[in-house]
């Protein structure tokens, strides 16, 4: 065990002096993931976020004070906005969801709505948990991720999104319900094996 750890911290460090030496001469600070040590800091937080400061430290290679204070600064930077479960809501006997929608060209109005549908108040309530809410370019300009106690739970959350913004829809949003979530917060499902029970039978 402490060989595979001592062969996995010096694959780190090399790592971490391959990506320094890219740094222009002089240079004392990168930003943002052009710093190799933050690139590997965020890695290793997705991968387990509540992992102590020590392991944290010696995945990235640093030491425990700098790896305490680059942490920081990504939290008061909010690059990251907090930590959270990831949850098969399909094990607790929940379905999830996305709504699909084109919205007018972003005014002030529009950006309200935004704002109001991201924070979940509409989804307060023991039947609903917004998960994840976009703006986007492209076909569609927002989806929204939702689990939902049921089928009949979530046709409500739809219905109550288009009454409340109908003067913003160019169009039905559309609802979909997700059948298999391969992947979610940049962590693969555990239990990806079970996609299979979704191929068809040939007869």
């Amino acid at each position: 065990m402490a060989s595979k750890n001592k062969k996995e911290q010096d694959t780190v460090e090399k790592t971490v002096k391959k990506r320094k030496r890219g740094r222009p001469r002089g240079s004392t600070k990168s930003k943002g993931l052009e710093d190799p040590e933050t690139f590997l800091m965020l890695q290793e937080l997705m991968k387990n976020p509540v992992r102590s400061l020590r392991s944290l430290a010696a995945a990235v290679g640093v030491g425990k004070q700098k790896c305490w204070r680059k942490k920081k600064e990504l939290e008061d930077s909010h690059a990251i906005w907090g930590y959270s479960a990831v949850v098969d809501f399909e094990k607790l006997g929940w379905k999830t969801f996305a709504i699909i929608s084109n919205i007018k060209p972003l005014s002030k109005d529009v950006a309200e709505m935004l704002i109001e549908r991201a924070s979940g108040k509409l989804a307060k309530n023991e039947d609903i948990i917004v998960l994840d809410s976009y703006f986007t370019a492209g076909s569609y300009d927002g989806i929204t991720i939702f689990a939902a106690r049921d089928t009949v739970a979530a046709k409500k959350y739809y219905d109550t999104l288009r009454l409340l913004y109908e003067d913003f829809y160019i169009s039905k949003p559309i609802m979909l319900e997700i059948m298999f979530t391969t992947m979610r917060n940049g962590k693969f499902n555990p239990e990806i094996e079970r996609i299979k029970e979704l191929v068809p039978e040939v007869p």
